[in-house]
């Protein structure tokens, strides 16, 4: 019994089908693979499960896809980039944007943290340019 047949064993027949089909996509070993198309196997699915399985995790991947894809709203920009002020982004935005990379929404958190540096520096520019008016003027 290999060290993966115990876990594979454990799994739904739907993560099963997930693993033995595309666990190499999504890095697993290859012999975590060879494990989970031998479960299968053992298993006695019928094709046709297997085939629905299989069509109902390509649904799925289509999904987290896509939502992977999804940039920020405008809204979303533009309270990134005008609220880095203080320490309200270490409470409340950056929490946002590693909530948006936890639930999958990778562009989305890319996009927020972007955004609070641009702002930031923006914030930074303004106050050098407010000191230098002070000092100069």
């Amino acid at each position: 019994m290999s060290d993966y047949s115990e876990q594979m064993q454990s799994l739904t027949d739907e993560e099963l089908c997930s693993v033995a089909h595309f666990g190499e996509i999504d890095g697993y070993v290859p012999e975590a693979v060879e494990t989970a198309k031998n479960e299968l196997g053992r298993r006695g699915l019928s094709a046709e499960t297997v085939a629905q399985l299989l069509d109902i995790i390509r649904g799925r991947r289509k999904v987290d896809a896509q939502k992977d894809e999804k940039p920020l709203s405008w809204v979303g920009k533009a309270v990134s980039f005008i609220l880095p002020v203080g320490i309200l982004p270490l409470f409340v935005l950056v929490p946002i944007a590693f909530s948006y990379s936890s639930r999958g929404a990778h562009r989305k958190s890319e996009d927020a943290f972007r955004f609070m540096v641009s702002g930031f520096l923006l914030w930074v520019g303004l106050a050098l340019l407010g000191l230098l008016a002070r000092w100069f003027g």
